[in-house]
């Protein structure tokens, strides 16, 4: 069978629940992943270790969504960085650890 999972957005509670409780994968299926696998959510961190070791054991295709995209073209300047801090990209920083990342923090009008 093939499974298609999208918006993680760094949930990764649901994620594994979902894929070890509800899809379950045997042999031979498939696990397409739509991408937007941080931002927003507790723990983008996680959601990338266990898609990572997934992908050891299972048939797994990872698309790029577009906060992936954004978080690869926030190391272009300044207004992209902005761009994506100002879309929950603060969260993705912190699961990893980051939390001085200088002038450009969101701030209480973004």
């Amino acid at each position: 069978m093939r499974f298609a999972i999208g918006d993680i957005h760094a949930c990764y509670k649901s994620l594994k629940s979902m894929v070890q409780e509800k899809i379950r994968p045997m042999k031979g299926d498939q696990l397409i992943f739509l991408g937007d696998y941080i931002d927003r959510g507790p723990d983008g961190k996680a959601v990338l270790d266990y898609l990572i070791e997934l992908g050891e054991t299972s048939d797994c295709h990872f698309l790029r969504g577009n906060h992936e995209e954004m978080m690869l073209d926030a190391a272009k300047g300044p207004q992209e960085f902005r761009h994506w801090i100002t879309n929950n990209g603060d969260t993705t920083l912190i699961n990893f650890g980051i939390s001085n990342y200088g002038i450009y923090r969101k701030t209480p009008c973004d």
